[in-house]
C-alpha cells in the first residue's frame, strides 16, 4: 500500500467532514460503481490520478476516487500490484511487468512464459523493482529492472517479498519479507539489515504497509489458520515507549496491537498524518463470526469503524492518502476547531469491489482531537 498527496479531492471530503459533526461514525463507507467484475488486487495514487489493477488485465483509473473508468492495459494477464504515478507508473502481474505513462497503452518491460507471479512492484528514479515470491524451487527473488540498460538483475531474498518502499533520496529500496525480515538494498544490491527476524520465531506476514519515509512497518501476522495479530516494526528508541514490546534486536523492535481474538486480517494501512508521535492505521478483516470488520488504531487504542453491511466482500488492498487543511470554524462553548488533513480511504477487492470513505479528524484549541465531535480523545 502507498501514500501520496492528492490536492484535487476536496468536495467529497468536506461533505463527509460536515456530516460528522452530528455524531456520525468516524468513517462513512460507500461502495463505488465499478466498471469491472474482475477481482481487483492493487491500488495506487499520485499526480491527480488513482489507479487500480486486477485480474484479466484490468486497469482502472479515477480522478476523484468516486468515478472509475476502465483503461486498456495491453495484456490479459492477472495484474497484482501497481505503484508510482504516470509517467513513471509500474504494474506487475502474472509473467509481466509494465510501465505506464498514463496516456498510451502500458509497455511491457519484463515478459516471461514460466508462469511467474511478479509482485510487489515499485519504481525509483532509474529502476523498477519487483518481487517473485515463489521461484518454484523454494527460493524467492527481488529484481531490479535498469531503465538505462533495459535489463533486469536479481537477488535471492530471505523469504518472499511482501511490500516495497522507497526511502528519502529515491536511489535505494526497503522491503519486508513474509518472514519478518526488513532489508534495504541499493542499486548494486549492497544490503543493510534493518530488522533481522529471529530464525526461531519466523513470522507469517500476510499484509504490510510502510509509512511514507519507510521508517515504520505495519504488518498482519498469521499465528494459526484462525488467529492473527498486528505487529509494528519501528526504530528501537521509539519502540521502547510502546507497550507489549516483543523484540530486542539492535536497530528495530516490534510490538503487537491487542485486537479482538479470532480476527482474520486481510489488509492494513497507515494513515499518513502523525499525531502524538505515532501514526494511526486502518486494519481490515473478518471477525470470528465472519463479519467484515474495520478498525482504526491511533497508537494507543482501537475502535470499530466498520459501518459495513456486505459480509461477502472483504477488500484485499487499501490505500490511504491526505488532503491538506482547508477549513477553520468555531464550535459550541467557544471551542475553535481547525480541520487537520482529510484522510481518504479507498479499498479494492473481489468482484470489482471499490469502497471509499473519508476521515477528517479535527484539532481543537483545548488540546483534544477527533473525527467525531461527540467522541473526543485526548491528544498526547
Amino acid at each position: 500500500m502507498k501514500h501520496y498527496l492528492l490536492p484535487f479531492i476536496v468536495a467529497l471530503a468536506l461533505i463527509c467532514l460536515l456530516s460528522s459533526a452530528g455524531g456520525a461514525t468516524l468513517f462513512e463507507w460507500t461502495i463505488r460503481d465499478s466498471p469491472t467484475t474482475e477481482t481487483l488486487n492493487g491500488i495506487a495514487a499520485g499526480d491527480n490520478l488513482l489507479i487500480a489493477v486486477g485480474n484479466a488485465g484490468t486497469l482502472l483509473t479515477s480522478a476523484d476516487s468516486v468515478n472509475w473508468t476502465a483503461t486498456a492495459s495491453g495484456t490479459t494477464a492477472d495484474l497484482y500490484d501497481v505503484a508510482g504515478a504516470p509517467p513513471s507508473c509500474a504494474i506487475s502481474g502474472r509473467e509481466v511487468v509494465l510501465e505506464w505513462d498514463g496516456v498510451t497503452t502500458p509497455v511491457p518491460i519484463v515478459e516471461s512464459t514460466g508462469g511467474e507471479a511478479f509482485t510487489p512492484v515499485m519504481p525509483t528514479t532509474s529502476s523498477v523493482w519487483f518481487g517473485e515470491p515463489d521461484f518454484g524451487i523454494g527460493f524467492s527473488f527481488l529484481y531490479r529492472y535498469d531503465r538505462a540498460l533495459g535489463e533486469e538483475f536479481g537477488i535471492v531474498t530471505p523469504g518472499p517479498v511482501l511490500e516495497l518502499c522507497v526511502p528519502p533520496g529515491g536511489s535505494s529500496i526497503v522491503f519486508v519479507t513474509t518472514y519478518g525480515d526488513v532489508i534495504e538494498l541499493d542499486e548494486s544490491f549492497s544490503q543493510t539489515v534493518r530488522h533481522d527476524q529471529d530464525d526461531f520465531d519466523v513470522l507469517d506476514l500476510v499484509a504490510a504497509d510502510f509509512t511514507g519515509d519507510c521508517s515504520r512497518i505495519l504488518a498482519s501476522h498469521r499465528e494459526t489458520p484462525s488467529e492473527f495479530r498486528v505487529l509494528e516494526f519501528a526504530p528501537a528508541p521509539k519502540a521502547a515507549a510502546m507497550p507489549n514490546k516483543l523484540g530486542g534486536e539492535t536497530g528495530w523492535e516490534d510490538w503487537t496491537m491487542n485486537l479482538p481474538t479470532g480476527l482474520e486480517i486481510t489488509s492494513v494501512g497507515y494513515v499518513p498524518s502523525y499525531r502524538g508521535g505515532f501514526p494511526e492505521s486502518i486494519i481490515w478483516g473478518r471477525d470470528a463470526t465472519g463479519r467484515v470488520t474495520v478498525f482504526h488504531f491511533d497508537g494507543v487504542g482501537y475502535r470499530d469503524v466498520t459501518g459495513w453491511y456486505d459480509d461477502e466482500a472483504c477488500p484485499y488492498e487499501l490505500l490511504v492518502f491526505d488532503y491538506e487543511p482547508t477549513k477553520i470554524w468555531s464550535g459550541s462553548e467557544n471551542v475553535t476547531a481547525v480541520q487537520d488533513e482529510i484522510q481518504i480511504v479507498i479499498a479494492v477487492g473481489p468482484g470489482g469491489l471499490i469502497v471509499g470513505a473519508t476521515y477528517a479528524p479535527s484539532i481543537f484549541s483545548d488540546g483534544f482531537e477527533s473525527g467525531d465531535l461527540n467522541a473526543w480523545t485526548a491528544t498526547p
